[in-house]
């Protein structure tokens, strides 16, 4: 449940990019809201807004040059095909992507944050 929300979230930011909206309107739960936290903390949206009670207004961001910030969307773990990072093997991965998402016991992450908080998790997405 929680991998089709944030699923269905990243395809309508990707999608709606590569057409040059504006901003989108998406369906608010727990889970795409951390999703936008770390998007926005990450500098790769302009922002969000809470519209209604089950709403959520999300303004996409461009570089100068009228292209999206959000160049590629990469599934890691799927539903059908799980994998998991122990802390020894985030610290193989490096910082060269531009953000790697995690699912950890501490919530949804970023891969810096798993290194300075020392646990590992299960990947959902690589933008770059």
């Amino acid at each position: 449940m929680i991998k089709h929300c944030i699923f269905n979230l990243l395809i309508n930011i990707k999608n709606n990019q590569n057409i040059k909206k504006s901003s989108i309107i998406v369906i608010n739960n727990k889970f795409s809201l951390n999703v936008l936290k770390i998007l926005w903390t990450e500098n790769l949206i302009s922002g969000y807004t809470l519209l209604k009670k089950n709403h959520l207004k999300i303004f996409l961001k461009y570089t100068n040059l009228n292209s999206s910030v959000i160049k590629n969307i990469k599934f890691l773990s799927k539903p059908g095909k799980r994998f998991y990072l122990s802390n020894k093997n985030l610290w193989k991965l490096k910082n060269s992507f531009k953000t790697i998402i995690l699912t950890t016991n501490k919530g949804i992450l970023t891969l810096k944050t798993c290194k300075k908080y020392n646990i590992g998790g299960e990947p959902l997405f690589l933008i770059f």
